[in-house]
């Protein structure tokens, strides 16, 4: 969720994206996006995200709050 209570699924249905299938990966804290995907291949659920069968993918990163640094994946695989 982000500071609007809005999920990825949310702000991808506002954005008129139709997916078959989507997930997404959060960290927050790491000092760089390298440690933050460390992070995500080291975790088992994070990693299936990443490694899944998915062909678009969209990236973010927004400084502040609690933990100074976030990182954001969404993937999504298309509706044919």
């Amino acid at each position: 969720m982000n500071p609007d209570r809005k999920s990825p699924f949310d702000r991808m249905k506002k954005d008129g994206i139709i997916y078959k299938q989507a997930s997404e990966n959060i960290a927050a804290g790491q000092t760089s996006a390298i440690f933050a995907h460390e992070s995500w291949m080291n975790s088992a659920g994070h990693r299936k995200n990443i490694l899944g069968d998915y062909s678009r993918l969209g990236v973010g990163m927004s400084f502040g709050g609690t933990y100074s640094t976030y990182y954001t994946q969404n993937f999504y695989q298309p509706k044919s």
